[in-house]
């Protein structure tokens, strides 16, 4: 009979498994995360935590620079036909719209940046926070 070839791989891992499996329930020492613990680690994730609400922001920022940029398109667009209609092709009608919404895309993409780097935060926080929880025990 004749072994495959990564036999030896094969037996190593359920070798592993079969002794490191029974240890990994005693690698903290430590017993079932209390109510409080829980609460913290429930901010991050779960349908209503804190870092759900900061995704879905994050999702609508940028949904907001999508409409934004659709919309500054079109208010150049028509700017450009108009101002060809009435034989005055380097005139800008709607300037200070389009300036406003060049304005809006920048603030909206600098608040996904910042939901985004607050989210980071908040899941540093909590990892330093359980962390440091587990240890004074």
């Amino acid at each position: 009979m004749q072994l495959p070839r990564n036999y030896p791989l094969k037996i190593t891992l359920a070798l592993l498994c079969a002794l490191a499996l029974p240890l990994a329930g005693q690698a903290g020492g430590s017993s079932a995360p209390n109510r409080a613990e829980k609460v913290v680690m429930q901010l991050k994730m779960g349908s209503g935590s804190a870092g759900y609400h900061m995704l879905e922001s994050e999702r609508y920022a940028r949904e907001m620079q999508k409409g934004l940029r659709r919309a500054l398109y079109k208010v150049r667009e028509a700017d450009k036909v108009y101002a060809k209609s009435i034989n005055k092709p380097d005139s800008r009608y709607f300037e200070s719209v389009t300036v406003k919404l060049a304005t809006l895309k920048e603030k909206s993409e600098a608040i996904e940046k910042e939901i985004d780097e607050a989210f980071q935060d908040l899941k540093e926080s909590i990892n330093q926070t359980l962390v440091m929880g587990s240890l004074s025990r």
